[in-house]
C-alpha cells in the first residue's frame, strides 16, 4: 500500500537520512527547539506563556509562580526521554515509510519502538470514511469482546485509497490492536497529506499533550 520509488528517489530520501544521522548532538538539539519555539512555551504549573525565560543550564522558568522545567515538558516529545538525532531519524524513516524492524536496522532506533507502544485500554472497532476530498478513521464504542471491527464505505463510493485498502485489509487485520491503532491514523495522515511529511510529524511531537495524558 506504499507508494513505489524508483531508485533515484531511494538514494535521494536514503541521503537525507544520511545527513540526519551524521548531525552532532548540539545541531540535532537546536532543530527541536526551533520548532517547539513554533508553538509558545507555557508553564505547565501555572499556564502563563507571557513570562517564561531560559537559565544558564538550558531549563526554562516561569517568573509568574517560579516553576522550572525543560523545553520539551508537556510536549509529546518530551514524554519519552530520547536522544535529538533519534527522534529525527524516527521522523525521517516515518517519511520514507520505513517500519519498525527497518528503522531499527537503519538507525539503531529499537529504544523508539518500545516508546511508542500502547497501553491501556486500545480502540478495537472503527469505522472509515470518506469526507470531502479526505479519508476520516473515526473510533467506535466497543462491545467489550475482543473482536476488532472495521466498517467500510460501500464498495461503489470509496476513493483510490480506499480501495487500495480494501486490497490489504486482511494482512492489516492480522495486527495487534494496538499496532492496528496506528497503522490506521498514519494511515489516514498519508491520505490527507498536503506537505512534507517529515514537517507534519515534527510539527506534531512539539504540540503540547492534553493534561490528562501529560499527567498520567
Amino acid at each position: 500500500m506504499e507508494e513505489t520509488r524508483t531508485a533515484t528517489t531511494w538514494a535521494q530520501a536514503l541521503n537525507e537520512l544520511g545527513a540526519i544521522l551524521r548531525l552532532d548532538t548540539n545541531q540535532a538539539e537546536l532543530m527541536l527547539d526551533e520548532a517547539a519555539r513554533r508553538e509558545p512555551h507555557h508553564c505547565r504549573r501555572c499556564g502563563n506563556e507571557d513570562r517564561i525565560y531560559r537559565l544558564s543550564g538550558g531549563r526554562l522558568r516561569c517568573a509568574k509562580c517560579r516553576y522550572s522545567f525543560r523545553a520539551f515538558t508537556g510536549r509529546w516529545l518530551g514524554r519519552h526521554r530520547l536522544p535529538a538525532t533519534v527522534w529525527l531519524a524516527a521522523i525521517k524513516c516515518f517519511e520514507l515509510g520505513l517500519g519498525a524492524q527497518e528503522l531499527s536496522q537503519v538507525a539503531g532506533l529499537s529504544l523508539l519502538v518500545r516508546a511508542v507502544a500502547c497501553g491501556g485500554n486500545v480502540t478495537r472497532a472503527f469505522k472509515i470514511r470518506h469526507q470531502g476530498d479526505g479519508i476520516r478513521v473515526e473510533p467506535l464504542p466497543s462491545a467489550g469482546d475482543d473482536e476488532v471491527r472495521i466498517d467500510l464505505p460501500p464498495a461503489g463510493q470509496t476513493a483510490d485509497q480506499l480501495r487500495v485498502f480494501r486490497a490489504g485489509i486482511r494482512r492489516w487485520m492480522r495486527l495487534s490492536p494496538d499496532r492496528l491503532a496506528l497503522k490506521l491514523k498514519e494511515w489516514e495522515v498519508r491520505s490527507n497529506r498536503r506537505g512534507s511529511l517529515f514537517e507534519l510529524a515534527l510539527e506534531a511531537l512539539v504540540r503540547y499533550m492534553p493534561e490528562g495524558v501529560a499527567d498520567a
